[in-house]
Order: C-alpha cells, then sequence, then structure tokens
C-alpha cells in the first residue's frame, strides 16, 4: 500500500463534500489512516487525510478528488512515510520520488 498525505479544500457551506470524498475513497479501496475537518465561519472548509492507496490507484487519486462537485482544490503534503511491514519494519523495496505534473510517488512493499 502507497501512503499519501493530501489537503482538501471544500466551498464552504458544502454539504456533501466531505461525504463525497470519503465515498470516493472507500470506492477505490483506500484506507484512511487520519482525518482532520476544520469549518471556519466564512472561510472553505479544509479536510486533511493520510490514506493508504493501492498502488495502482495511487498516482490517481489526487486527480478524482479534485474532480469531486464539492471540493476546490487538493493538494499533496510533504510529511507521509511509506507504509511498513508490520512483521519487519522493512520498507518497500521500490521508491521513485518526484512531483511532475500527473504523478506522485509509488512505493510498494514486499509481499
Amino acid at each position: 500500500m502507497t501512503e499519501l498525505a493530501l489537503s482538501l479544500e471544500l466551498y464552504a457551506g458544502s454539504e456533501c463534500g466531505l461525504l463525497r470524498a470519503l465515498t470516493l475513497l472507500h470506492r477505490r479501496r483506500c484506507r484512511v489512516l487520519e482525518a482532520r475537518y476544520d469549518s471556519p465561519a466564512g472561510a472553505p472548509e479544509r479536510l486533511s487525510l493520510v490514506v493508504q492507496a493501492p498502488p495502482r490507484h495511487a498516482h490517481c487519486l489526487e486527480a478524482w478528488l479534485s474532480s469531486l462537485v464539492d471540493v476546490r482544490a487538493v493538494r499533496a503534503r510533504p510529511g507521509a512515510e511509506p507504509a511498513q511491514d508490520s512483521a519487519t519494519g522493512a520498507r518497500g523495496s521500490s521508491e521513485t520520488s518526484g512531483s511532475s505534473a500527473g504523478s506522485s510517488p509509488e512505493r510498494t512493499i514486499p509481499a
């Protein structure tokens, strides 16, 4: 699984933005590890997430979330660490870094 930290900006007064984002993550078999929701008065609502996503979906999540109706912007946040194998604590053998448009780091754990 690939661990990603994302920050979503939702339209103020959005009734469904949070639900739409979490539903999309659930449908794409992502596991939400951490979620923080801030709704300051008169300002855009913010949703900060740390998720584990299947490697085949990880590079698409930012685009999928940004295409939702009530979402204004999606940004990848620095600080997400690759998931660790619970038995060995070893990190994935294949790590790719870089942040070109349309791609994100993919990290995998050996089976």
